[in-house]
């Protein structure tokens, strides 16, 4: 399995991220940062599940650190966009955009990044003997765990409470199928598109609980983004019933 040109791909694409969104500031470069470090946490993951004395909480804690200070510029623009999507003009001040505050942000994130990429040296030299090979085995066998929990929580009675967690194990899945060439496409796209389908119905149940603690008691909106909400879910109820 092409585990160390996987890997090193992720280090790349952090690097260029990083330098590219400190001279921009585009919220779409921070997000495909995020999804990096989602793909490296999900890599970390599966070399703890097929390496003993590989312990992912400690390799994580330079990626997560930065991460979070990337979650509080990104809790903006997730915001904006949803309101924007939604054609919702009007917000409480609690849920609006404080261009000061997400510029400290940005700062403190850019300050940080000479200390990261120091630490992504050091994790490549660290990382070595762990990315010569994955065994097949246990990488088929870590995937097959992953969906087994991701249907476990669609097929929970309490399917919404459990939507968000069954996503990650999704993602889990379309992220490391990269270590693969011959990861069947048919579940590839079947995976895919049930996650996009948790995904609006999560952005439609986010911005709901933001209106509401917002104070907005708008029916108009409000019920429209339940029955939108309404719909997604019943999109993926039929998703999930689909052959793989």
């Amino acid at each position: 399995m092409k585990a160390k040109k996987f890997f090193n791909k992720r280090l790349v694409q952090i690097e260029q991220l990083l330098l590219l969104f400190c001279k921009e500031n585009k919220p779409e470069t921070l997000h495909k940062f995020r999804v990096e470090i989602k793909k490296i946490k999900a890599f970390f993951l599966l070399l703890e599940h097929c390496y003993d004395q590989f312990k992912k909480d400690e390799k994580l804690k330079a990626h997560l650190k930065m991460f979070r200070r990337s979650s509080r510029i990104r809790d903006f623009d997730v915001m904006h966009d949803l309101l924007k999507e939604n054609k919702i003009n009007f917000v409480a001040p609690s849920t609006l955009s404080d261009t000061n505050k997400q510029r400290k942000y940005i700062k403190d994130f850019c300050d940080h990044i000479s200390s990261y990429r120091k630490s992504l040296l050091k994790e490549k030299k660290d990382l070595k003997p762990f990315l010569k090979s994955i065994p097949k085995k246990k990488y088929q066998k870590y995937l097959l765990k992953e969906k087994e929990k991701a249907m476990e929580q669609l097929n929970s009675n309490s399917i919404e409470k459990k939507l968000h967690r069954a996503r990650k194990h999704m993602k889990q899945i379309l992220y490391l199928s990269k270590l693969d060439k011959r990861f069947p496409l048919e579940a590839y796209l079947y995976f895919d598109k049930l996650q996009k389908a948790v995904g609006a119905w999560h952005d439609k149940d986010m911005l709901i609980k933001s209106l509401h603690n917002a104070g907005i008691r708008n029916n108009k909106i409000l019920v429209k983004l339940r029955k939108e909400k309404a719909s997604d879910l019943q999109k993926i109820e039929q998703l999930k019933k689909s052959p793989l």
